[in-house]
């Protein structure tokens, strides 16, 4: 064992023992997933630490050495990858967590090829998510970052190869967070050809949107904006999870390929459907005619 492992190992005793000699401790778990994207094969993610920040004080640091190095397009359909595991942290009120990244071991696949992406210049200190939580005192506080890559990919601006990430994440508390499974009558997609890639596979996505009746829209940072989306496998089932406990409108699109999230698109829904997602459930929700 080497000495910065030793020495990384000292210094997460000292963090536990004083949480629980002077302040008290809560652990946190908190894992990754990602909603699928259409025009890439993967999107590797070096992050290289973790940063929670109180609602007053100084942040509590996590650094991964070396980063962990994961594969978002990979984490889709309720797989996800653990961060941290039940660390101890001290009890307080926090506002804000970071996840730092090593731009240099990260990296996009398009079509068999590899290529760097950028990200905007107030994130190369960390991609920032405020939300606040509390950690209790001999809690368990369980979370998730949805990383929304449909939401966060742009192509390369002209004269370059790299493409931009302009990151949209969300915080999900999983103690209060439930999964909507279901189905699609084939009949709806019919002879559509866009709901079909030239392979022959589907193509068709589900936009979940937050709240009853909403009228689903494009993604275009504008309005009204899909919480998160999941496609459609080739037996026309879907799955849609790490959702808070509350009301969703769900609608059924096949031109979710042709949706820039830079731009304000035109693209038609099949059909929208409401529904409620109860903690700890998975409501089962088919699109029929």
């Amino acid at each position: 064992m080497n000495g910065l492992r030793l020495s990384l190992i000292a210094k997460n005793l000292l963090v536990m023992t004083l949480c629980v000699t002077f302040f008290g401790c809560g652990r946190v778990s908190l894992s990754i997933t990602d909603a699928p994207i259409d025009n890439a094969e993967s999107l590797q993610l070096a992050i290289s630490g973790v940063e929670l920040q109180p609602v007053s004080g100084d942040a509590v640091k996590i650094d991964f050495n070396p980063s962990k190095l994961i594969d978002l397009l990979s984490l889709t359909d309720g797989k996800s990858a653990v961060l941290l595991s039940e660390r101890a942290f001290p009890k307080d009120k926090y506002n804000q967590i970071k996840l730092k990244l090593d731009l240099d071991e990260s990296f996009i696949t398009v079509n068999g090829a590899d290529f760097s992406f950028t990200i905007p210049t107030d994130a190369l200190d960390g991609l920032q998510i405020d939300r606040e939580f509390k950690v209790k005192a001999g809690s368990d506080s369980l979370f998730t970052i949805d990383f929304d890559v449909r939401k966060s990919l742009f192509d390369p601006e002209s004269g370059s190869d790299n493409y931009i990430l302009r990151p949209n994440l969300r915080l999900v508390d999983d103690t209060i967070a439930g999964t909507i499974q279901g189905n699609v009558d084939a009949s709806l997609l019919g002879l559509n050809t866009e709901c079909y890639d030239n392979s022959g596979a589907v193509a068709a996505v589900v936009y979940i949107f937050s709240g009853k009746n909403i009228t689903a829209d494009d993604i275009d940072g504008n309005s009204i904006e899909p919480l998160s989306s999941a496609r459609l496998k080739q037996d026309l089932s879907y799955t849609a999870a790490f959702l808070e406990e509350g009301d969703y409108t769900l609608s059924l699109t096949c031109e979710a390929t042709i949706d820039d999230p830079g731009t304000n698109d035109s693209i038609d829904f099949i059909r929208t459907i409401t529904v409620k997602v109860i903690s700890a459930q998975t409501t089962t929700l088919d699109f029929t005619l």
